[in-house]
């Protein structure tokens, strides 16, 4: 089982998914959803590259509707 691109930037940054929740709004419970493998809505990509600071093709590849 490999670990996803937005999950290994969440740790990279030291960041929890609580963290993330309390800067996006996202809940932790769709974080680690989003994290293992469900796909994310267009604003969830939005708020989770924002508060990661990466592009959004970097976190979730590179599909339609992700902005870089």
């Amino acid at each position: 089982m490999s670990i996803s691109p937005m999950k290994l930037e969440r740790i990279r940054k030291g960041k929890t998914q609580t963290d993330l929740w309390q800067e996006t709004g996202i809940p932790q419970w769709r974080i680690s959803l989003i994290e293992r493998g469900m796909p994310p809505k267009a604003d969830e990509v939005r708020k989770l590259a924002e508060a990661l600071r990466r592009p959004a093709d970097e976190l979730f590849g590179a599909k339609k509707g992700y902005p870089a």
